[in-house]
């Protein structure tokens, strides 16, 4: 009905308008890691939660999540991918995402890698590193639409939810991104005749069993042990890149966590706020006297968890 009033009182700007309308590419891939597309995820930006992500484009299949205070630094980009490549034990034959300063690093590995193992002329390895405009990266922007829709919106409304009451739920269980990224993986797509792509099955099973939809695996394989040293030469901080707090407090927090009998790798989204209050008047009991005074007991504790 509005479609019908528009082009009846603004007939030209109806026509301008349909001409920009979004056209769908069509993907033509040959397999799994033939191309991964990536590219950062912001709705949750202003709670501190930056999402960076990768997925193949072939299967659909989420190959890395990975969260964090910052998704615009070339750096932790460069080591995600670094990683992935040692986790799947090579790089696809090209990586598609939108042109920012957050894909140098990533940019030049895949072009080195591609130039080294592919098999291709450093020329051609450039062209290994596909920029487009984020609109355009379609799969990836897919994922972000799904994810906003099963799993961030519950995060947000939890999060105004506490802001408005001024405290947060404990018993308010949130899903985890891992849980939503192993759901998202194994459940099964509808059988679809439209696509190029593989339907019918899960994005897991595509990925894993390229030969059961006629095609095969398209990965560069990369030696660990060469993935491992540029890691290490290039990277010899990459844990303390990913910390949030102050190595002194760091210290003190992983002691008292340790003295309550919580382990750091039971802390989920859904338990977070239940592990927060109680580690809080710990810590502050810990630390109120201490403000920045050179014989801060801080010292030791580092000392401590050092040892």
């Amino acid at each position: 009905m509005v479609y019908n009033v528009l082009k009846e009182v603004n007939p030209d700007g109806m026509a301008a308008r349909l001409h920009h309308a979004c056209v769908h590419c069509v993907y033509r891939t040959h397999g799994p890691n033939h191309i991964w597309a990536c590219d950062g995820h912001n709705k949750l930006k202003k709670y501190g939660i930056c999402v960076y992500g990768f997925i193949d484009v072939w299967s659909r299949k989420i190959l890395g999540m990975f969260v964090h205070v910052t998704n615009n630094d070339q750096h932790h980009i460069g080591v995600y991918f670094l990683d992935l490549a040692l986790k799947i034990g090579g790089i696809p034959q090209k990586v598609t995402s939108d042109f920012g300063s957050e894909t140098g690093t990533m940019g030049t590995y895949q072009s080195r890698f591609s130039n080294q193992f592919a098999g291709v002329n450093a020329e051609e390895a450039k062209k290994q590193m596909h920029f487009t405009k984020s609109t355009h990266n379609q799969k990836i922007e897919a994922l972000w639409s799904q994810m906003m829709k099963q799993h961030n919106q519950s995060i947000i409304d939890n999060i105004k939810h506490a802001i408005m009451i001024g405290s947060y739920d404990p018993n308010d269980e949130l899903q985890n991104v891992d849980i939503w990224v192993d759901i998202y993986n194994h459940s099964k797509r509808r059988l679809d005749h439209q696509t190029a792509l593989p339907t019918g099955c899960s994005a897991d099973f595509c990925y894993s069993t390229p030969e059961s939809k006629g095609t095969t695996d398209q990965l560069v394989k990369i030696p660990g042990k060469h993935i491992k040293s540029i890691l290490k030469a290039n990277f010899p901080d990459r844990i303390a890149m990913f910390e949030h707090t102050p190595k002194w407090f760091h210290a003190v927090a992983s002691k008292v966590l340790h003295l309550i009998g919580i382990d750091f790798t039971e802390i989920l989204v859904g338990n977070i706020w239940t592990v927060f209050e109680q580690i809080l008047p710990l810590v502050e009991d810990q630390v109120d006297w201490l403000a920045y005074s050179s014989d801060s007991p801080a010292s030791s504790y580092l000392s401590d968890s050092s040892a």
